[in-house]
């Protein structure tokens, strides 16, 4: 019994899964045919290489359809016509130009469309035609265009250098080596020179650092005397000129009466202290000259008898 009911449940099992898929696969092909696409022609004029049936299509990096058909232009036979299939939201423009891109710089190739501007008017499929998207040279064909002008640079790159490097500018470069060993050498026989002047220099630096950080010092010490000892003395001046003016002001009455009444009796009392030291110098004259007339005045006459 456990085995038939072991048998049971894998049966159901068995079953339900491929339900499961059979929706899965009812459900894509539903979207698939649910969503619209429409087809568009795209003119190569040169080889292409590394696309196929199946190659995908991107519009700006995100795929929108892929390559259902590949042939020769009959009318030119240079040229190849690429029909590709993409979804029919894609903004296709009359600029819109498409372009052959690696994925990865080792991966496979696709087809790349890209549109300039976003005010070109929509390209879209008349009925019974299919419009045609402009190509355009990619990457590696720019560059492959590109390499046979790189290679006549290169070839007139080395002709100015055959000429640059002759036998007679060989001779001037080989001077201007053996020029520059001589000097080299000098220098080596003046290294313990160049060692002198270096401690020259470095003594020099010091005695400069020393200099500036004198002078720091210096402008430390002007800055303290400028806001310190400077101010009392200017705070000390300027004291001192305040009694001036309060002694000058308690002054100012003084001198005026002097300069007015004070001025003459003051010149009167020099002139009667001038006569007076005239006179006393005369009488002291007179006394110098006969001081017992002085003292005794005039003897008296004596008469005979």
């Amino acid at each position: 019994m456990e085995i038939r009911a072991n048998y049971v449940l894998v049966g159901l099992s068995i079953i339900i899964a491929a339900v499961l898929c059979l929706a899965f696969l009812l459900w894509m092909g539903k979207r698939n045919l649910s969503q619209n696409t429409v087809r568009y022609d795209i003119n190569f004029p040169s080889a292409v290489s590394g696309i196929g049936i199946g190659t995908d299509v991107l519009f700006l990096g995100v795929k929108v359809g892929t390559i259902n058909d590949i042939w020769i232009d009959p009318e030119t036979l240079s040229s190849v016509r690429v029909r590709i299939t993409i979804a029919d939201t894609t903004p296709i423009r009359t600029d819109t130009t498409a372009t052959i891109e690696l994925r990865g710089l080792t991966g496979s190739s696709i087809v790349q469309l890209r549109s300039p501007s976003t005010t070109a008017p929509l390209l879209r499929p008349a009925p019974h035609e299919v419009p045609l998207i402009r190509a355009a040279p990619s990457s590696l064909e720019k560059i492959t265009n590109d390499v046979p002008a790189l290679i006549a640079s290169a070839n007139d790159l080395l002709s100015s250098l055959r000429l640059v490097v002759n036998e007679e500018n060989a001779k001037t470069f080989s001077g201007i080596l053996g020029s520059l060993d001589s000097l080299a050498a000098r220098l080596a026989e003046r290294s313990g020179d160049l060692q002198e002047i270096s401690s020259n220099l470095n003594a020099s630096m010091e005695r400069i650092a020393d200099a500036a950080l004198n002078m720091e010092r210096l402008t430390d010490g002007i800055n303290s005397y400028v806001h310190t000892d400077l101010r009392q003395t200017t705070e000390a001046f300027s004291s001192m000129a305040r009694r001036i003016d309060t002694l000058a002001e308690g002054m100012s009455p003084g001198l005026n009466r002097f300069a007015g009444d004070g001025l003459d009796e003051f010149q009167r009392l020099l002139t009667e202290l001038r006569q007076l030291v005239t006179a006393f110098t005369h009488l002291i004259r007179r006394i110098e000259g006969d001081p017992r007339h002085f003292l005794f005045g005039n003897p008296v006459p004596e008469y005979a008898q």
